[in-house]
């Protein structure tokens, strides 16, 4: 019956999945203990899918007590969600302590988790790597960085996190990926591709995940840090490919809103002209 009640989930068949597990955990709850390990497996499974609907729902009293029933069944997994929304309220040593016992039972995403956020809260940069005659940064190597203040670049508030690629005595120079921090209810950003100066400089990409949603995306040749030229952006499910010049649009390019809503249109200095925009008709 299990197996039904995870369809359901995988689907989005929601109140199907619920029905189905509370079925199995009332039948778990109602058996002899004596009679009840078989039972185990399922219903640790059961809690776990209410668990994480109640989480996608934001119910998140809900979703931490089915979660801690499924973790105390053994369904370790649980622990990726649970230090999820310690982490959401700042509890950064609970959520470590959550994702690193997830990991010690082989979860890939709380050793993902654990492997982003346990240096969060260090002091002073972390440089792992190789380096010049100096000591500098130089070859291939990883930064870990204290968190700073937060600036704006692309519309969102960040500060470096993590580096990790090409460093060319003591800057950022080559091939990297850069993780950042993040406000503003968003989960990560990262950027990959070219460097130069220890700013993004040459072909890549940064995605930001989001809580709910697909990610957003921005593609672009950066200049300084800077978009230059064109570039495709995807940001709350909103896709435009445009221009960019000295970090705005201006030029013309195409805005697609979704099926059969997209308009070509002109830019400047990162405005719409709304006497350019024509419709994209689709046959």
């Amino acid at each position: 019956m299990i197996e039904k009640a995870e369809l359901y989930y995988r689907i989005g068949d929601y109140p199907e999945a619920e029905i189905i597990c509370e079925r199995i955990i009332d039948k778990y709850k109602s058996t002899p203990i004596a009679d009840a390990e078989p039972l185990q497996d399922s219903a640790a499974k059961a809690y776990y899918i209410l668990g994480a609907i109640n989480f996608k729902r934001f119910r998140d009293k809900a979703s931490r007590e089915d979660l801690k029933g499924a973790l105390a069944l053994g369904e370790y997994k649980a622990c990726f969600l649970l230090g999820k929304m310690a982490y959401e309220e700042g509890d950064l040593e609970l959520a470590l302590n959550y994702w690193r016992k997830g990991t010690e039972q082989g979860d890939e995403p709380c050793a993902d988790a654990y492997n982003d956020h346990y240096r969060d809260s260090i002091e002073s940069d972390i440089y792992e790597g190789e380096t010049d005659e100096d000591g500098l940064p130089h070859g291939l190597g990883k930064m870990d960085y204290a968190h700073t203040a937060h600036s704006n670049w692309l519309g969102y508030s960040v500060a470096p996190k993590r580096y990790v690629g090409q460093w060319y005595h003591g800057v950022k120079c080559g091939e990297g990926k850069m993780f950042y921090f993040i406000e503003g209810g968003y989960e990560k950003m990262t950027y990959f591709g070219r460097w130069a100066d220890d700013l993004p400089n040459g072909r890549g990409e940064v995605r930001v995940e989001r809580p709910k949603g697909d990610d957003n995306s921005h593609l672009h040749e950066f200049v300084g840090g800077k978009r230059e030229g064109w570039g495709v952006e995807i940001v709350d499910g909103v896709e435009i490919g445009c221009t960019w010049k000295a970090d705005r649009k201006n030029g013309r390019g195409i805005c697609s809103m979704g099926y059969q809503k997209s308009f070509r249109g002109e830019w400047v200095d990162d405005v719409l002209i709304p006497e350019s925009v024509t419709p994209v008709t689709t046959k």
